[in-house]
């Protein structure tokens, strides 16, 4: 997540705080779900229709999480609606909840997602393919792009050792030529 406070991985300084031991961040909760949360939004099946991720709200209740606790995730679908958008006419917004709980029953925080629907054939109804610019990409920058993505994820999912990751891989850095265009747009190539 690459959150700096030392509270969360350093323990010398985490025993001198409010806790008195290591904590997790607020949102560590979101990591004991296999859908990052979003998965009681996204029930039901509407046929020919594309789903987008249409964001999150929180709130903290107060219990932290700490080294050993159990967190439980209780999935509760919680609304949709239907309205018409210019974008795709007929779309559905579907939200649903996530209570997470600790070992003791206790609520450490909710998280309400929001799914976005929309007929499928829509979402290329309003793009105009002489509009768009696909980008060529060498072996090169392909091979840069591909092992910052694969270094990054070894770094940030594989380590739970919860010592600071300061990983200054990139695709620029790990390359002898420098990209022709923006790392973070990467798209693989057709």
């Amino acid at each position: 997540m690459h959150y700096p406070n030392r509270l969360h991985y350093d323990p010398a300084y985490s025993a001198a705080g409010r806790w008195g031991k290591l904590v997790a961040p607020q949102s560590f909760a979101i990591a004991i779900d296999d859908g990052h949360g979003a998965a009681p939004a996204c029930v039901g099946c509407i046929p020919n229709s594309h789903l987008l991720f249409g964001g999150d709200e929180w709130w903290f209740y107060g219990p932290r999480v700490f080294a050993g606790d159990l967190v439980s995730n209780e999935r509760i679908p919680f609304d949709y609606v239907v309205k018409e958008t210019k974008f795709a006419g007929p779309t559905c917004f579907q939200r649903g909840d996530n209570h997470y709980r600790n070992q003791n029953g206790e609520m450490i925080a909710k998280q309400r997602s929001t799914a976005i629907r929309y007929r499928a054939e829509a979402g290329g109804e309003s793009v105009n393919p002489e509009e768009v610019d696909e980008p060529e990409w060498s072996e090169l920058e392909l091979v840069c792009v591909s092992r910052y993505a694969i270094s990054s994820a070894i770094v940030r999912f594989v380590s739970m050792d919860w010592t600071p990751h300061r990983s200054t891989c990139n695709p620029i850095a790990c390359c002898s030529v420098k990209p022709t265009r923006d790392a973070g747009s990467a798209r693989p190539a057709r």
